[in-house]
């Protein structure tokens, strides 16, 4: 990865995590249903994931304005980016629940639980900020364009439905 590239993630991945850390904490400081729709409203891992979500695709969104635009291949820098945003909640599940799987039980301490869930969201974005490098490469169709924006639109939507109104299945309760 060159000089450039490798600053250009560190800077996204520097507005994801902070954006992740504030929708995080949101609704607790401004509990109203609005702050609701991208923000935690308990610890499950569903409500993680909508966090990660909405902070992933606002740092995509943010770096397609400041370098994306200025690509030869703009459209496919932007469609890469709709489509790391929308398998993100997935790459979490995977990298998160290495340690509940590998461990077998809860984090030692508070603290050790908080350094993991800060180390495994890093270690996603870089993984997610890598694929986006040869998915930026890609000439989508337009109808894998379409889908690509369909998939993220329901994949917001049902976070956000599930969000106020839970499913039954509990992978959705904290």
């Amino acid at each position: 990865m060159s000089k450039k590239r490798s600053s250009q993630v560190m800077i996204k991945l520097a507005i994801f995590w902070v954006s992740f850390l504030i929708f995080h904490f949101a609704y607790s400081w401004f509990p109203v249903p609005a702050i609701a729709v991208f923000s935690g409203t308990n610890e499950s891992i569903m409500q993680h994931a909508k966090i990660g979500f909405f902070a992933y695709s606002f740092a995509s969104l943010l770096e397609y304005f400041i370098w994306g635009r200025k690509q030869s291949n703009s459209s496919s820098f932007f469609d890469a980016r709709i489509l790391t945003s929308v398998v993100f909640p997935w790459i979490m599940f995977i990298v998160w629940c290495m340690a509940p799987a590998f461990y077998g039980k809860p984090m030692p301490t508070i603290p050790a639980e908080i350094i993991y869930a800060n180390i495994t969201l890093l270690m996603i974005g870089a993984i997610l900020a890598i694929f986006e490098k040869d998915l930026s490469t890609i000439k989508y169709s337009k109808t894998a364009r379409i889908i690509l924006r369909i998939l993220w639109i329901i994949g917001m939507l049902e976070m956000v439905v599930f969000t106020f109104n839970l499913p039954w299945a509990d992978f959705f309760r904290g």
